[in-house]
């Protein structure tokens, strides 16, 4: 459980913007209720921070910021932000952000009825810095693009040669760097519509971070009024896909995902259609999903030992006595 208290002074002007000041006290606890030898945390501590925005002819500018003491489980991080005038409609925005913060509590610290899942350890904060970008073009979408790099990651590795359900915390000792560009669009075709996202992504090849390296959603959808616009009707398909990775495996003891290299997931596309309707004050859907487990069975996994669901449909209707 966590409490925070916040004593602030907010300066604003109307014409470029405000400044604001605070100072925070927090205090934190963490318990598990396993063992009589369970250790208890409970800390607190103090951090100041300042958030600043300014404007000026359609150009904006955020900074916000939060130091916390160095001798405490809490955290600091900075961001800066910043979008321009549009040129043609063309929307530029991008920024920075870094942050330093503790590996959660069950990373430094569990205790429970099992010998194999008692553990205290020592590690370093985590740092993390991000610098984003993004361009919004009139037709064309919105393209993002991201690059992050991590110093000390603490995460939870699975021990396979103990068994599947054995992992110990362990942190990274080098730099880890994440890069990601991602591309949303719709395009209107006059009752058709296509809305299409695509994210690509890298990760350094012995990072303790294991992504997809291509991920894609696209949904085709019409949409017209019926019977002398006495109903609204909208039909659809969605095809989602992500390459094959070595997905995080879930711990039941944890409650919490541990990185694994024996199972991969994915490479296959995921198909689902639906339709809706609304006709005065009555609406129905219907919605199936994980259309190719109809007719070539489910093999797929959710998550390493966990499959995933079969084709489902939903449906269900809506009726409201009064408008």
């Amino acid at each position: 459980t966590s409490t925070r208290h916040d004593v602030y002074a907010l300066f604003e002007q109307s014409k470029w913007g405000q400044i604001e000041a605070y100072g925070s006290a927090l205090q934190y606890s963490y318990n598990n209720v396993h063992t009589t030898l369970d250790r208890e945390v409970n800390e607190s501590g103090i951090a100041v921070g300042a958030k600043l925005g300014f404007s000026l002819h359609d150009s904006q500018l955020k900074f916000h910021f939060e130091q916390s003491a160095d001798d405490n489980q809490l955290g600091s991080f900075a961001q800066l932000t910043a979008s321009f005038p549009k040129i043609k409609k063309i929307r530029l925005q991008g920024g920075f952000r870094w942050e330093t913060y503790s590996p959660r509590f069950t990373i430094l610290n569990y205790h429970s009825s099992y010998a194999s899942f008692i553990w205290q350890k020592s590690m370093l904060k985590t740092n993390r810095s991000t610098l984003f970008s993004s361009l919004d073009v009139p037709k064309l979408g919105l393209f993002s693009v991201s690059l992050t790099t991590l110093d000390n990651y603490a995460y939870f590795q699975q021990d396979l040669e103990k068994g599947s359900l054995f992992t110990s915390p362990e942190q990274w000792n080098e730099t880890i760097h994440l890069l990601k560009a991602r591309w949303d669009n719709t395009l209107s075709f006059g009752v058709f519509s296509l809305d299409t996202n695509i994210q690509f992504q890298q990760v350094d090849d012995n990072a303790p971070i294991h992504l997809p390296d291509f991920l894609g959603r696209s949904t085709i959808s019409y949409a017209d009024e019926w019977f002398r616009k006495a109903a609204f009707v909208q039909i659809g398909a969605t095809v989602k896909y992500y390459s094959s990775f070595y997905a995080d495996a879930y711990s039941p003891i944890l409650s919490d995902y541990v990185v694994q290299d024996a199972v991969k997931i994915g490479g296959e596309p995921l198909f689902s259609a639906f339709f809706n309707a609304k006709i005065q004050q009555t609406r129905l859907y219907f919605n199936a999903e994980n259309l190719g487990a109809a007719w070539n069975g489910n093999n797929r996994l959710a998550a390493p030992d966990y499959p995933y669901r079969d084709f489902i449909l939903r449906f269900g209707i809506v009726w409201n006595f009064f408008q």
